[in-house]
């Protein structure tokens, strides 16, 4: 397999959660009030809590001595709100030299309601050293403002003032200016992790660093460079909504100059010369952004880290002692200080690797493969089993929580036991007694299946089993008849736990995809005679005791913060079992090494899913940064693209940025890492892609398909037809029978390809908006994250993509193009790569509002009194010829008139009119050629012989013709105007045609 390294990198921990900074811990209690008991009232960790920031820098009309922000605070948690009250930000900047400075706060609020602006509160800090950060404004509130859940900002927008009238701010470096997101354009709002969010931990009665970056001395600079002028101008003469605004006329070519008469009963050729202009204006790009998510969970072959440590049957991160009577260890031991082994009855057959070994009770062989460790052989688990400042094991945890927290959300059985739930778990009579916590409390695990009950005893009602080391309540799991305890989901107890069943087994029920027992305290495992299967004990704080006789024990025990503590009698035990330390006691006891299903079920366990949640939660936050022309939508993908299953693709759907962008942040905080799946099948994500783009995008919008990937694909899905190795069909939605994995030919790349091939015919039809794809590469910033927590860069096997990103057409050696991105820690943690996937988007310049003019028809009308007849409409050429268009010497007149009516088509239209696109579309100029009409002029009674007889003399002014074009928008480039092409209509007015006649009477 060519995989090495990835999100799901246990190993290493990739937890991808910098750029917020969530100290790592998911926040086990905080994920239970989110999903399943929102209305318990259960406390949870700050760290855990996810807020984010947006920024927009304000420049017009702003004085240089002054810096102006508007700032919006997003709360991402779900189903809790936020007090503003807890939350600080800072806004760093260099300060130029400039003093005082002064904070004035103009605006505090949503969209839709105003807070006082009083309640928020700024204090300046100056003399850091950071650059473009020797400054920060501190932002703080008072007021108990709610910042809720519902996804929507609050506002503060601010002036940072200078009162010098010799100094003047300089933004251009400034740590928390926009300029670091360069060329993005001016006054936009962007994501912002270069503004950092602090929240009050009452456990350090102080503010700590919940998301964002702090300076440092190695910070990136903003290095900015002008925006480039990307397009022209709109036309400033069409108006604001109009596509095209025309201007035409038309002249009269009379037979013969003016005062020349023309005779009378004699033929006349009159011309109508005509012409116009028409300037086409800008309508706004409308945009659609898919991003494709890879969700696949891949395994990695680095062995010397969690899942290392969890092959060994017994490990301790501190000292071990093994003292029991006739003890047999079929595996692992390790000992990172010193082990003592006090009789010779303690045989081990596999590896034993210690520091130390304590040789005072005695100093003869184990049984296995001896191995006295140097110091830095022995520490070399520590970065996953040191604890952290507050001698907790974070990073551990936020796995095990996150795990431990996917409960089903009904069932009969209960699964969170904490003193705040226990009181929904008892009887309503025992619950009226206002001193119910003084007494022990019983319920029942499942109220349809009462073989085994729960007993709660608070500190305060005292009467525990035995001693303990904290002040935690105590909770006793005990069966009255059956043959085993059933774990149906993971359990919690907040406090100290005995078990004392007749067996415990795992049938999991819908919804739950592990049965772990997770306490705070101590846990007491007890039985005579029992089987325990896939038992997995997890301590936080305290030790975990193993007193039982005559029974099989198989699953994990971990103990990171304690000891683990094993005695009894002739027990079978298999496993794993990690601790601060090994005291094993027992008798006649045989244990043997975690089998390939318990390594397999702990490391599945254990994953971390924070490195796909958090690329997935900072993508949520592109619709408030992009424009409001732009829709956004989402498809994960693994096996297979998630669209491909029913529900899914039967509410798909484009979310718009300017109306709907809480509803795409709350459908992609839904999506989830695909924990089972090694497999990662782009080529089947961009073949669903095409499908959503056929289905339900508008034809006219620029189209991006965004990438999310640190892989280069493994997988690809095979056709449903005989003949075909790749389903290329959009529309088929495919299931896991058809996904293979590649081989040596690299079939997953080669799927690439051919759905590459259907996206180009995509892009050739000229009705469709344009597809263009951007790789996010993640495989650097992987490696960067991995050597900061502690990794060797020879552990780190990352995938090169060099090849996929030219399978997807992609020059990631052209900086000009702006589609390939490989973004390194700090981008990732400053949100940049995010603003610059807007960027891309926001930057397109406006289109043109009509693109290809044609001129589809031209009617000609032209009313001529009786006494003038018409005789034919033609075409004179150059060379002086006639083409004659149409004989009129048949026409009869109507009502006293002669009524011409002819539309030109065809080659006819082409000769009449000439149109011409100029400054690349902004304007069409449309000339005519040659149209004239013979017509003779009869005698007229209103014309007078004046003083001779013999002459008549008379002036023809009457109104002119209209020609009327029809126009229509050729997307097509066909020559037909098709369904949804505009169309538009010019009229041509003419002058009065005038000229004089004049009669001599033949008196011959």
């Amino acid at each position: 397999m060519k995989r090495k390294f990835y999100l799901r990198t246990f190993a290493l921990l990739i937890v991808l959660c910098v750029f917020v900074n969530l100290s790592l811990i998911a926040g086990f209690n905080r994920l239970f009030v989110e999903n399943v008991y929102a209305d318990e009232g259960v406390e949870f960790p700050v760290s855990s809590n996810k807020v984010y920031v947006t920024l927009k820098n304000i420049k017009t009309g702003v004085p240089s001595d002054t810096i102006a922000l508007k700032i919006g605070i997003i709360n991402l948690n779900k189903a809790i709100n936020i007090n503003l009250d807890d939350i600080k930000l800072r806004y760093y900047f260099t300060n130029d030299g400039c003093s005082p400075i002064q904070v004035n706060i103009k605006l505090f609020g949503t969209e839709t309601e105003s807070f006082n602006p009083g309640l928020v509160k700024t204090s300046v800090v100056t003399g850091l050293s950071y650059p473009g950060a020797d400054s920060y404004v501190e932002i703080g509130f008072t007021g108990s403002v709610e910042l809720n859940c519902d996804r929507k900002p609050i506002y503060i927008e601010l002036d940072i003032k200078e009162n010098s009238p010799y100094r003047n701010f300089d933004q251009s470096n400034d740590f928390s200016n926009n300029n670091y997101y360069t060329p993005f354009l001016p006054e936009e709002f962007f994501a912002s992790g270069r503004v950092p969010v602090f929240m009050f931990d009452p456990k350090k009665s102080d503010y700590v660093l919940l998301t964002g970056v702090l300076p440092s001395e190695t910070s990136k600079i903003p290095n900015p460079t002008p925006t480039p002028v990307v397009s022209p101008s709109p036309s400033p003469i069409v108006p604001e909504g109009e596509k095209i605004l025309a201007t035409a006329s038309g002249n009269i070519i009379i037979p013969k100059p003016s005062p020349a008469p023309v005779g009378l009963f004699e033929p006349a050729d009159i011309g109508f010369p005509h012409e116009g202009s028409i300037d086409v204006g800008f309508s706004p790009r409308k945009k659609e952004a898919l991003i494709l998510l890879d969700s696949s969970y891949e395994s990695n072959d680095v062995d010397d880290g969690l899942t290392g440590i969890f092959k060994y049957c017994l490990f301790s991160s501190g000292d071990s002692l093994y003292q029991g009577d006739n003890i047999t260890i079929e595996g692992d031991v390790f000992t990172r200080n010193t082990m003592n082994v006090t009789t010779p009855r303690t045989k081990i057959t596999g590896k034993v690797e210690y520091l130390f070994r304590d040789l005072n009770s005695y100093d003869g062989p184990l049984g296995g493969k001896e191995i006295k460790m140097e110091p830095a052989d022995a520490h070399r688990y520590d970065r996953y089993l040191v604890p952290d400042e507050n001698d907790d094991y974070s990073a551990l945890f936020s796995m095990i929580q996150t795990k431990v927290t996917n409960l089903p959300e009904k069932d009969d059985a209960k699964f969170l036991i904490t003193e705040n739930t226990v009181e929904n778990y008892i009887s309503p009579e025992v619950r009226a007694n206002p001193n119910w916590r003084k007494n022990a409390v019983q319920f029942y695990y499942d109220d349809n299946d009462k073989s085994v009950s729960i007993e709660y005893r608070s500190k305060e009602a005292g009467g525990f089993s035995r001693k303990y080391d904290n002040s935690l309540p105590q909770y006793l799991i005990k069966q009255d008849k059956g043959d085993a305890f059933v774990l149906k989901s993971n359990m919690f107890f907040d406090g100290n736990l005995i078990i004392s069943v007749n067996g415990i087994r795992q049938e999991l029920i819908d919804g739950a995809t592990s049965a772990f027992i997770y306490a705070y305290g101590d846990i007491i495992l007890q039985g005579n005679g029992a089987t325990f299967d896939d038992v997995y004990l997890i301590t936080k704080y305290g030790n975990i005791y193993i007193e039982t006789n005559n029974c099989n024990v198989n699953g994990i025990a971990f103990a990171p913060n304690g000891k683990i503590v094993i005695n009894g009698q002739s027990n079978n035990l298999q496993g794993s079992f990690v601790a601060s330390k090994i005291q094993c006691e027992p008798g006649n006891s045989v244990f043997k090494g975690p089998t390939d299903d318990q390594l397999e079920d702990i490391e599945d366990a254990l994953k971390s899913t924070e490195g796909f949640d958090t690329i997935r939660n900072s993508i949520a936050l592109l619709p408030y940064i992009f424009d409001e022309y732009t829709r956004a939508g989402i498809i994960t993908y693994s096996d297979y693209a998630n669209i491909n299953d029913s529900p899914i693709n039967d509410s798909w759907k484009f979310f718009d940025a300017a109306t709907e962008r809480e509803e795409f942040l709350n459908y992609t905080l839904t999506l989830s890492v695909d924990e089972d799946s090694k497999r990662s099948n782009l080529g089947d994500g961009l073949r669903k892609a095409l499908d959503v783009f056929n289905k339900y995008s508008d034809p006219e919008a620029d189209k991006y398909i965004y990438i999310f990937t640190s892989l280069d694909p493994n997988a690809y899905t095979r056709s449903r037809l005989s003949d075909g190795l790749f389903e290329t069909d959009p529309a088929f939605n495919t299931n896991a029978a058809y996904i293979y994995d590649e081989t040596v030919n690299r079939e997953g790349n080669q799927y690439v390809k051919e759905i590459m091939k259907l996206i180009e015919e995509y892009n050739n039809n000229p009705v469709n908006g344009k597809i263009k794809l951007i790789l996010v590469d993640l495989t650097n910033y992987i490696k960067e994250f991995n050597i900061k927590n502690g990794a060797k860069e020879s552990e780190i096997e990352v995938d090169d993509l060099t090849n996929l990103a030219a399978d997807l057409g992609i020059d990631i050696y052209d900086s000009d193009e702006k589609a390939y991105y490989c973004p390194s820690l700090e981008d990732i943690q400053s949100l940049s790569i995010i603003n610059e996937l807007a960027y891309r988007s926001n930057s397109m310049p406006p289109k043109l509002a009509v693109e290809n003019l044609k001129i589809s028809s031209a009617q000609f009308e032209l009313s001529l009194p009786s006494y003038i007849k018409p005789v034919e409409l033609f075409f004179k050429r150059a060379s002086n010829t006639k083409e004659s268009i149409v004989n009129l010497s048949g026409l009869a007149a109507s009502g006293g008139k002669y009524n011409i009516t002819y539309t030109f088509s065809g080659d006819e239209l082409a000769t009449l009119t000439t149109l011409t696109r100029i400054s690349d579309g902004l304007k069409y100029d449309l000339e005519s050629n040659g149209l004239y009409m013979t017509l003779i002029v009869n005698s007229s009674d209103d014309w007078d012989d004046g003083d001779n007889p013999l002459t008549v003399k008379g002036t023809v002014d009457i109104a002119g013709p209209k020609i009327t074009y029809k126009l229509f928008d050729d997307k097509n480039n066909d020559g037909v105007r098709s369904a949804g092409e505009a169309e538009f209509e010019v009229v041509v007015p003419f002058d009065n045609i005038k000229f004089n006649v004049e009669y001599k009477k033949d008196i011959n």
